[in-house]
């Protein structure tokens, strides 16, 4: 725990902001290839957290987000994108590290297009 706080000290608010904006980046190309595809995802962040959704509204209420057939494509993806090196959360929450690099996100990007290619 000493050695994270320290981290995020000297992390800044600067680099947090970088971090936000490639967040942000990434969400819109996803955004952008799921409409290419015609695929009915979506993914929504803030800061450097984001989720996939496999609709493109958001749930409408709590039940909806915990409906069996919704859990298990999140989960899919997740799995897909684990057997490709990309970790998310079988729930389809992600977030960026600190060392994430531009290819790191156009891989993740690729990942993502070859789920819905399959």
């Amino acid at each position: 725990m000493t050695a994270g706080c320290a981290a995020l000290r000297d992390f800044g608010r600067d680099r947090a902001a970088d971090l936000d904006a490639a967040t942000a980046m990434l969400c819109q190309e996803l955004t952008s290839l799921f409409t290419r595809r015609a695929a009915d995802w979506s993914v929504r962040h803030t800061g450097s957290l984001f989720c996939f959704w496999p609709h493109r509204e958001l749930p409408a209420s709590p039940g909806q987000a915990r409906h069996h057939v919704a859990r298990r494509m999140i989960a899919g993806l997740s799995a897909f994108l684990l057997r490709h090196g990309v970790v998310i959360a079988p729930s389809g929450f992600g977030c960026l590290a600190t060392a994430s690099l531009p290819a790191d996100l156009d891989y993740l990007v690729m990942a993502v297009d070859a789920y819905l290619t399959q």
